[in-house]
């Protein structure tokens, strides 16, 4: 009997991302207004501009953009590990924490370095506390695992993505996880998809690919051989060049959809 298999994304498929990010920045933000008088929103967007600078201007960047890293990820994150850089990386990541925060408030007029310093770790206790799965994907995962071999193929920093699985708990659905950060390249690079295939013995053609990026995901899978679903959950522009085989608003939509697809 001939094997299948669904590959899945984790970030913004799985796991809330962006308002997960939007829940932790402004939890912080608003702890910090008593004590600094600047409005959460205005530094919110502060601290995202100048990580954005200090991120873009590192030695490093090369790299971010590689694996497929965000200047907000890098907020949170303990850049744990032996890999290349990472040993050479995280004397900068602490500073650039800090560093991004210092500088946040200093543009309104708060030179405070101990302030920066608690607003750093703050932010990276909310975004924990922030973390959430969709409320469809462990449903999703078990029906979907009953029938398919299910691969998890996510850009991101090794440790800090197998965090997230482990925080989730739904690893025991996946028999294999593919991170860029292990690979030092990301999606939509064909590697990373054809990493997860050979670590599950499915061929491209009875794979299916689900994420919510339409140029990693959709993009990268078909690039790679593989039919790719769109997971659409809030409006957003397509793009010209790229067509899903299908879209899903939802992640319980995924199972009648990828079966209507793989047969």
């Amino acid at each position: 009997m001939a094997e299948y298999a669904v590959l899945l994304d984790l970030d913004d498929t799985l796991v809330v991302q962006r308002e997960a990010f939007e829940e932790a920045f402004f939890a912080t933000c608003a702890a910090a207004w008593a004590e600094c008088g600047i409005e959460p929103e205005a530094l919110t967007q502060s601290v995202r501009i100048h990580a954005r600078r200090l991120w873009t201007e590192s030695e490093f960047a090369d790299y971010f953009q590689r694996i497929g890293v965000s200047p907000d990820e890098g907020l949170w994150a303990g850049f744990e590990g032996e890999e290349e850089p990472l040993a050479r990386l995280r004397p900068w990541a602490r500073a650039y924490q800090r560093e991004a925060w210092r500088s946040a408030l200093g543009e309104h007029g708060v030179r405070n370095d101990a302030l920066a310093k608690e607003l750093a770790a703050a932010f990276q206790e909310e975004r924990w506390a922030s973390f959430a799965l969709f409320h469809d994907a462990i449903p999703t995962l078990e029906t979907l695992a009953r029938r398919y071999r299910l691969a998890l193929v996510t850009n991101g920093l090794t440790a800090l993505q197998h965090k997230k699985i482990k925080r989730a708990g739904f690893a025991p659905h996946f028999r294999a996880v593919v991170i860029s950060g292990e690979l030092g390249t990301g999606k939509p690079a064909p590697v990373m998809f054809a990493t997860a295939l050979e670590r599950l013995g499915v061929p491209p053609q009875h794979a299916i690919m689900a994420g919510d990026d339409l140029g990693g995901d959709v993009a990268g899978a078909q690039r790679a051989g593989i039919k790719a679903i769109w997971v659409q959950r809030a409006a957003g522009d397509p793009l010209a060049d790229v067509v899903p085989d299908a879209t899903v608003n939802t992640l319980s939509a995924l199972p009648g959809v990828v079966a209507s697809l793989l047969g």
